[in-house]
């Protein structure tokens, strides 16, 4: 979810932005789950009910209007929202930290000194699900922010910023939903597939491929060869679209082996 008007906060031509909004819409294209792009003034007309993880993109500034619709359809159903830097901070020409507060519901602080940091993090022993991949060390490294971090004593520290103790990804249970802010927005992947999992959202594949999916159809495009393993929610009938034919019946997991950049179309019906 992201918002027009706050661009504008984060000046002209901003290095910012440049890092940021499109880095970060190519991590989820390689979620491995589908995934819809909406702005917050469309969020009255979008079915909420779909959503059980939520991504707040570069929504510097939410007017009361705003903030009032995102608590009502959104943090609720025991849903998970991440929240990324600096979320709800302005309010037309003022920066309210109080206010960013109340609607992600944990205490950040914004550093006295504006001078930009670089906002890479370091997690923690406390996050869990990345120790196969061998990394610690995440976000877009040319992400250069004031820091905005996470001080809130109720809430579970994921990760640092790099080479310090300051919180920069932090989770907290709500009542009803679950808070989480990372300082970087531009999360791997593989960080946000751990949170998709948590929130209950169905992984049709756990490599950092480009995926699409739809209700009929599963799109993948191979970064890297090797098998890949496209798992269902539930049982279905998977065919080669192009001639009709058969792949699978009664499945939930379909093997394939891919060569690199190579894409497999697929649809499937569920039994």
């Amino acid at each position: 979810m992201s918002d027009e008007a706050s661009n504008a906060y984060a000046t002209f031509e901003s290095g910012f932005l440049q890092q940021t909004l499109q880095p970060a819409q190519v991590q989820l294209a390689k979620l491995g789950a589908p995934h819809d792009s909406i702005l917050v003034d469309d969020l009255e007309l979008a079915d909420a009910d779909r959503y059980k993880l939520v991504v707040v993109l570069n929504c510097f500034h939410l007017t009361v209007g705003q903030r009032d619709l995102i608590r009502r359809r959104l943090l609720n159903r025991g849903r998970c929202v991440l929240w990324c830097y600096a979320s709800g901070l302005f309010d037309g020409e003022r920066a309210f930290v109080q206010t960013m507060r109340d609607l992600c519901g944990l205490k950040l602080e914004v550093a006295k000194d504006p001078t930009p940091v670089r906002a890479r993090i370091e997690l923690t022993g406390a996050f869990d699900g990345l120790d196969h991949l061998g990394r610690r060390l995440v976000g877009h490294e040319h992400v250069w922010t004031r820091a905005v971090s996470a001080i809130d004593p109720d809430a579970t520290t994921l990760g640092i910023r790099e080479g310090t103790r300051e919180v920069a990804l932090a989770i907290k249970p709500m009542p009803g939903w679950t808070s989480i802010y990372t300082w970087n927005p531009v999360l791997p992947a593989a960080v946000l597939r751990v949170f998709a999992r948590r929130a209950g959202v169905p992984i049709y594949n756990d490599r950092d491929d480009t995926l699409y999916a739809s209700r009929s159809f599963l799109i993948v495009n191979a970064d890297g060869a090797g098998p890949r393993a496209l798992r269902f929610p539930s049982p279905a009938d998977v065919f080669d679209p192009f001639v009709g034919r058969l792949l699978a019946r009664g499945t939930t997991q379909y093997d394939r082996e891919l060569i690199d950049k190579e894409t497999l179309i697929v649809r499937y019906r569920r039994t």
